[in-house]
């Protein structure tokens, strides 16, 4: 395999070569790589093991210092030694090693922290939670990361505005490298208004329309099929349709302290969210797996109007509002802490 990453380096990404015999025909292969490494395509990955009883007298230790010497950075490679092991019982361990060391890095799963954007005062700090727990690297400048970037340290990133958090994971290849960002700008809190009247505690006015959009409708156009309370008892898998339906949700919350307040939407299909008339959540359009966006913000004591649009076009109907004091960490689920307008 060694010979095939040498000459012809277009065939495969992973080259695997287990206890091999680099001292073949004069160190012929142990010759070439010392000419042809420095050439190599970049993001290739090269995996040797060896027995402790061969390391030398097969020249794998001497393939192993023309590596150190002439391989490009853009190589990936790793040369193991395994003791206790014979050339035929190494095949096994050896290999399973390797496709470790070429899929290292490898995730079905997104890079996501949380909150992912949002509006921070002046020299107040907030903390990002990142849901991986891989080795990750962070800037907060915008900037590309390396490896010599800032760590994430169990799984949280402290940052004060204005910020653009750029998260990234590295792969032994860089081909499963993954990168996410998020933008905070500076600002104030949200002004509150006046405890409205005749309010009722429980949970958010809904109204259910009928129809088949691909993204959220203009509901002032809209007739509703069915209205009611979305309260503790409240299941969007209860209303009349599963598919082709759309649901707005009206009504006001309470802050009983001031601070950051996170909130955050899961949905499928699309969903936005409202404080009074600033859109903080935009997560509209279809989507084929249930999605999260988050968003913080500075916010006072008082009542702030809320408002949720969400829409199901097909699939499983997945809708959740949920929101959190983070200095408290206080964390609520939608709907118990809303409340709504009798009027």
């Amino acid at each position: 395999m060694v010979y095939a990453l040498l000459t012809e380096p277009q065939s495969f990404g992973s080259y695997y070569a287990t206890d091999p015999p680099f001292s073949f025909n004069d160190d012929y292969l142990i010759k070439m790589a010392a000419q042809k490494l420095e050439n190599l395509p970049p993001n290739k990955i090269l995996w040797i093991a060896g027995i402790e009883s061969t390391y030398k007298g097969q020249g794998i230790n001497r393939l192993d210092s023309v590596l150190r010497l002439k391989a490009p950075a853009a190589l990936h490679w790793k040369m193991a030694t395994f003791p206790n092991e014979t050339h035929n019982s190494v095949r096994l361990k050896a290999m399973y090693d390797g496709i470790k060391f070429s899929y290292s890095g490898y995730s079905n799963t997104s890079l996501n922290f949380h909150p992912m954007n949002g509006i921070l005062l002046k020299d107040k700090a907030i903390t990002i939670w990142v849901e991986s727990s891989s080795d990750l690297r962070y800037t907060i400048d915008g900037s590309e990361q390396d490896l010599t970037s800032n760590k994430v340290v169990d799984s949280k990133v402290t940052i004060t505005g204005p910020a653009q958090l750029v998260l990234k994971s590295f792969s032994t290849s860089g081909k499963y490298d993954k990168i996410t960002r998020g933008y905070f700008e500076l600002g104030q809190a949200l002004h509150s208004v006046p405890k409205p009247k005749k309010i009722k505690q429980g949970g958010l006015k809904y109204s259910y329309y009928e129809g088949n959009w691909d993204k959220l409708p203009d509901f002032k156009k809209l007739i509703p099929v069915k209205t009611g309370v979305a309260d503790s008892v409240f299941n969007i898998n209860k209303l009349p349709s599963k598919t082709n339906y759309a649901c707005l949700f009206e009504g006001y919350f309470e802050i009983v302290e001031d601070g950051y307040y996170y909130f955050a939407i899961v949905s499928n299909d699309g969903a936005k969210l409202f404080l009074g008339n600033k859109l903080i959540i935009d997560n509209d359009g279809v989507h084929a797996t249930e999605s999260v966006k988050s968003f913080v913000l500075p916010l006072k004591k008082g009542f702030y109007p809320v408002r949720a649009e969400y829409f199901q076009k097909d699939g499983n109907s997945v809708f959740q509002l949920l929101y959190l004091n983070i200095e408290t960490m206080n964390a609520t689920n939608y709907p118990f802490k809303f409340q709504y307008n009798m009027n």
